[in-house]
């Protein structure tokens, strides 16, 4: 359960907002992991049929995200090679599992989608993916079919002009984005990209982003 203690009871997951997955996100940042190592690539916490993954923030995960080989992946067809290792190190017990819905943020939610695709493999789909600020994770066809085929709701975010929901370039995503917050004049376009701007984002009206192109 993540870090425990007198904390109150997260609300019913049929009864939670959009913020209310972002912010388990930003939660799983502070909260030791419920599985994987505190200093691994791949660690999740559960939180009451949640399950949400942690983002980049140490050297594992970092040699994660420049792993960008591809993986062939049964079902899911090729997947990015260094988010599904980081996803194997903590399959094991991910797989005893059938949450209701699962979140993450930047390699989160990558990781997010990636168990959701193992889900629906293994005939347990999630009801619901919320992947906030995503990088691309996939070659192909066949991990957003599989989601499609077994109903797997996708809700996944770029915040202003976020680069990393583009990245790599050469691969893709398994749900589009839905543009949140606004576009402003900094050149400093990775604070898009950070979870406490994303949730700031979902509070306010959404601009749709011009393509990242254009600003190049």
């Amino acid at each position: 359960m993540g870090r425990t203690g007198s904390r109150t009871r997260e609300p019913c997951v049929s009864d939670m907002t959009v913020l209310q997955y972002a912010q388990l996100a930003a939660r799983c940042y502070a909260d030791a992991p419920t599985f994987g190592k505190p200093d691994g690539a791949g660690r999740a916490c559960v939180y009451d049929g949640v399950v949400a993954f942690r983002g980049t923030d140490d050297p594992a995960a970092m040699l994660a995200d420049i792993d960008a080989d591809t993986v062939p992946v049964a079902q899911l067809g090729q997947i990015h090679d260094g988010f599904f290792n980081a996803f194997a190190e903590i399959s094991a017990d991910l797989m005893k599992l059938s949450p209701q819905v699962i979140t993450g943020h930047s390699l989160g939610g990558a990781l997010a989608l990636i168990y959701a695709g193992q889900l629906c493999a293994a005939g347990r789909p999630p009801a619901a993916v919320y992947a906030f600020e995503p990088p691309r994770l996939c070659i192909g066809p066949e991990l957003n079919a599989l989601l499609n085929a077994y109903g797997v709701m996708r809700f996944a975010t770029r915040n202003g002009l976020d680069p990393i929901t583009e990245v790599p370039s050469w691969m893709s995503l398994p749900a589009p984005l839905s543009p949140i917050g606004v576009v402003t004049d900094t050149l400093d376009l990775i604070s898009y990209h950070m979870i406490d701007n994303v949730m700031a984002a979902l509070q306010m009206p959404a601009t749709p982003a011009p393509a990242l192109e254009h600003f190049i």
